[in-house]
């Protein structure tokens, strides 16, 4: 290609290519070849610097051309804007501090990277700020040549949010949990906009008001469900927003066996059902605007969940008897038991002397697991009894104790079953009361930000309490790896076997153990040697009776205690004929010979047959 005899330019903005050779006048295309030709004198490295800053000048001049046409969609890059511009816009890379070398800066360290934080965060928002008001600014000239006012245009640049760290300061009120409430449907993007509308509206029905961190998490686990279960249900098909996939009623009869082939288990699979059934009601008496599913087809879909649930019954009960009998196989023996508590309550005081001296990690943690196996070998309480225990409920505890009292009383308000039986209430004796004043003192100088009375080292909740235990259990000598659970158990079965029905009720309760559970699942397995008393009693059930065979046991008459000697059985009493109509009354041969001679008739038309019993107000035998 012969060279252009002009300088060369650029075919869009009509920029000149000059160099920055000096004495060279060069204009023409491929100035590559020609410094390389022509200036022998320049060095690679600088030639490479010159080629680079033509190639960005050319590419610079493009995009401010580009610009000028107002593009759509816009022009994102800021290399066209002025050097000054791009300085206010590029801002220095800020790098993080080294992390600190003491142990005892650790607090510090995590404040400085907070912080950190939120500094890129507000470069990036300044950023973002910079380049909408820069586009406001360019716009401005087009808008108002028409002597119209100048108003930013919504549709070509969105509005910019203030960081998350601003928006929080401006509304310290608000209580945190309101960004763990937020709408947690984004990951189902395949659904229409009016399935999600309305599932958000649900979304704020199952969240309530004044709901906890764990009820949050429950509703959203909850939510998660219904959405899966939409989704099977449309069969991978385009969601409409009219609602007609519910119409499936043998798409939704496979639901059940769909989630028992992913491995969840029959309790988990019915309460996915039951989710299920609770928005189902929801959607029969709030219906969308949608909505073209009749109301009787709604009904039908709660029938047949329900009656999904009851075919998961039968299943339930033979995996909770398993359940059970795999936990009897667990369970500890009472000798470990008492053998844990004494070994328990020797080491540790001896570990909060330690701790007050070396308050490191590896000694609470042996703490932590000393104290819940001691408990839990008395109580069998759940982890989340000593997880979620606060100063406040220990202060109340020693508040509410009197002189009288021999302990103290601490009520846990937040825990599993909280609902059906209220707060767990751990007794404590004076001494291991002592203990635990003991360890608050000890929690003070570590200064926690948090409110638990047991926390890990970020100050957080004990997520791995039952390690804790389990090396705590070992360290004693005792064999196997126990769980809260097969404590729950062991003391559970005890109750049951060896205390009075009273007695094992008021233990259940202060376990927050229900009873009739138990009775339902726990109480029909036996051992073997329960068993074997039982198959007695069976031989003695079905032991011959005095009368031989063939013959009709008589009816039992009761009396008094005065007729009754001591020892004698129950009084027989011989059948009795009922008069006929028009006829007197007759007695059998066998009734008047045992009749007392002489005895008198018995008044109100009474037969002799009476045989007293018109006396004692027992007689129904009436002359007609």
């Amino acid at each position: 290609m012969t060279p252009p005899k002009s300088p060369a330019t650029c075919p869009i903005c009509e920029y000149d290519f000059n160099y920055l050779v000096q004495g060279c006048g060069y204009s023409k295309s491929r100035v590559d070849r020609h410094l390389d030709t022509g200036h022998p004198e320049v060095d690679d490295g600088e030639m490479e610097k010159i080629i680079k800053k033509v190639k960005k000048e050319v590419t610079i001049a493009a995009l401010r051309a580009l610009r000028a046409t107002d593009p759509s969609p816009p022009v994102i890059s800021n290399l066209d804007l002025s050097q000054d511009d791009n300085q206010e816009m590029v801002s220095e890379t800020v790098s993080e501090p080294d992390g600190p070398t003491c142990s005892s800066c650790s607090k510090m360290a995590a404040q400085n990277r907070e912080l950190w934080k939120q500094l890129r965060t507000k470069q990036r928002w300044i950023k973002k700020a910079k380049a909408k008001i820069r586009a406001y600014k360019e716009q401005a000239p087009q808008k108002t040549s028409g002597g119209g006012s100048v108003e930013p245009d919504q549709g070509s640049s969105e509005q910019v949010d203030p960081p998350e760290d601003e928006a929080e300061d401006s509304s310290s009120e608000e209580p945190k949990k309101a960004a763990e409430s937020r709408f947690p449907l984004r990951g189902f993007k395949d659904f229409p906009a009016p399935i999600l509308e309305y599932m958000e509206e649900y979304w704020l029905y199952l969240r309530g008001a004044i709901g906890s961190t764990k009820h949050v998490e429950n509703q959203k686990s909850k939510l998660g469900r219904v959405m899966s279960f939409l989704r099977f249900v449309n069969k991978g098909r385009t969601v409409l927003p009219n609602w007609t996939f519910l119409l499936d009623i043998d798409r939704v009869h496979q639901w059940p066996a769909k989630l028992l082939r992913e491995g969840k288990a029959e309790n988990t699979t019915r309460n996915y059902l039951l989710n299920v059934m609770e928005f189902a009601g929801y959607f029969r008496d709030t219906p969308p605007t949608t909505s073209r599913v009749p109301k009787k087809a709604v009904i039908g879909l709660l029938r047949t969940v329900s009656a999904d649930i009851k075919q998961l019954r039968r299943d339930i009960n033979n995996r909770q008897i398993n359940v059970k009998k795999r936990k009897i196989g667990r369970v500890i023996a009472k000798e470990d038991l008492r053998r844990c508590q004494r070994q328990a309550c020797r080491k540790i005081p001896k570990l909060l002397d330690t701790i007050q001296t070396d308050p490191s990690s590896l000694n609470i943690r042996r703490f932590y697991g000393y104290f819940s196996v001691y408990l839990a070998s008395i109580y069998g309480h759940r982890t989340g009894v000593l997880t979620n225990m606060t100063l406040a409920e220990v202060d109340e505890a020693r508040v509410d104790a009197r002189m009288a009292d021999q302990g103290f009383v601490i009520n846990v308000k937040e825990h599993k079953t909280n609902r059906a039986f209220g707060p767990a209430q751990v007794y404590l004796t004076v001494e291991e009361f002592g203990w635990l004043e003991q360890w608050l003192q000890v929690r003070e100088t570590l200064q926690p930000s948090t409110d638990l009375v047991f926390f890990n080292e970020n100050y957080q909740k004990i997520q791995n309490l039952q390690h804790h235990l389990q090396s705590a259990w070992a360290e004693m000598g005792f064999s196997g790896s126990p769980t809260f659970t097969d404590f729950r158990t062991s003391i559970a079965t005890y109750a049951r076997d060896a205390l009075s029905p009273g007695t094992r009720t008021k233990v259940s309760k202060t376990m927050c153990h229900d009873t009739a559970t138990a009775e339902k699942f726990y109480a029909m397995h036996q051992t073997a040697e329960q068993l074997c008393e039982l198959r007695k009693r069976f031989q003695e059930a079905t032991e011959p009776s005095v009368s031989g065979p063939g013959e009709v046991a008589e009816p039992v008459t009761p009396r008094s205690s005065s007729d009754e000697g001591e020892g004698e059985g129950p009084v027989k009493k011989k059948r009795r004929l009922a008069p006929r109509v028009g006829s007197t009354s007759q007695e059998s041969p066998e009734a008047q010979a045992e009749s007392p001679a002489g005895q008198a008739e018995s008044p109100e038309g009474c037969g002799s047959a009476c045989g007293g019993a018109h006396r004692r107000g027992m007689c129904f035998d009436r002359g007609v």
